[in-house]
């Protein structure tokens, strides 16, 4: 996916500068050893990612969660919920790397590239349930953008074209705005919901830990700019 950390910023000399703001501080450099280790690959090591991502407003959680709830009790499904604080769109990944702690590097470029979009807030809307492929069992339950996605692809865009910056691949044509309600070895079929729709006015630097059901929000980017 990208050139590796090794040399990854060798012709953006100007990047740590602008690093400021939002009270962020990078991490020490991973201990010689790791923690106990946890199920997944990398040799049973811990797993985690690095990604954008923007989180509905708290009263489309809201409405997400019920509409969760009614389509358990319509298709009779007994899978299990994403926690409320963990809905999300995500937006561009970063990295994928085995440990806990994320790479000082990769974190730094996450933040050179939030700091560097510029875009105006934008409505999003979620009006149609489909069913994803998985691994597993269990198959992601989700609701997706239909006319409402247009802003989220313009920013999905605007960090791919930073990403490339650096070195990291990421094609946004590949991007299907979605929140994954919940995870079902049942796949209902995908229909038309009422709308839900909220401002999108941020988005997000996330670590996801991997097996473990745990965020970290890195940092937060205000949309206030233009495109």
């Amino acid at each position: 996916m990208d050139r590796g950390p090794i040399g990854l910023f060798e012709e953006q000399e100007s990047f740590p500068e602008s690093l400021s703001g939002g009270g962020y501080m990078r991490p020490p450099d991973p201990p010689l050893l790791e923690s106990a280790a946890k199920r997944g690959g990398f040799g049973g090591r811990p797993i985690g990612n690095l990604f954008f991502a923007l989180f509905p407003s708290a009263a489309a959680i809201q409405l997400i969660y019920e509409l969760a709830v009614h389509e358990c009790h319509i298709h009779s499904l007994a899978g299990y919920f994403i926690a409320l604080e963990r809905l999300h769109m995500s937006l561009a990944p970063l990295v994928t790397f085995p440990g806990e702690i994320a790479p000082p590097l990769y974190l730094d470029a996450g933040i050179y590239i939030g700091n560097r979009i510029q875009m105006h807030p934008f409505m999003i809307s979620l009006d149609r349930t489909a069913n994803f492929n998985g691994r597993g069992s269990r198959w992601p339950y989700v609701l997706t953008a239909g006319e409402g996605r247009g802003g989220t692809i313009t920013l999905s865009t605007l960090l791919a074209k930073e990403l490339r910056k650096v070195g990291i691949k990421f094609s946004p044509s590949s991007v299907n705005p979605h929140v994954t309600m919940l995870y079902d070895r049942k796949r209902p079929p995908a229909r038309e919901v009422e709308a839900i729709s909220w401002l999108v006015n941020d988005f997000a630097l996330v670590h996801s830990h991997v097996g473990e059901s745990r965020y970290d929000i890195i940092k937060r980017w205000t949309l206030s700019g233009s495109i």
